[in-house]
């Protein structure tokens, strides 16, 4: 809950599109590794995590889902810890 607390700071979008959460929990519904709603390799709730833009799936069946310009954006606060700084770089590079 922490990283959603910083990305609202940051004025970033912290829920993804409907279709995007519709796709995600699709996939987890169908998924072996889910529990009546619980993902049983994170422990998560499905659903709600499903809704998160910084979240993603530990099996690899879906990512993050934070656009270039929230990356930029969330690579220039200057408030930000040095590790999630680096993150914000990495993933910039990522999209280049």
């Amino acid at each position: 809950m922490l990283r959603v607390a910083i990305l609202k700071f940051a004025g970033i979008k912290t829920t993804v599109p409907t279709d995007v959460q519709e796709w995600r929990h699709t996939l987890c519904r169908f998924c072996s590794s889910n529990d009546f709603g619980q993902c049983q390799e994170c422990t998560c709730l499905v659903l709600p995590k499903t809704w998160l833009t910084q979240e993603s799936c530990p099996l690899g069946h879906w990512d993050v889902h934070l656009t270039e310009p929230a990356l930029r954006s969330l690579f220039k606060q200057s408030w930000l810890p040095c590790r999630l700084q680096k993150l914000a770089i990495q993933m910039c590079k990522a999209l280049d």
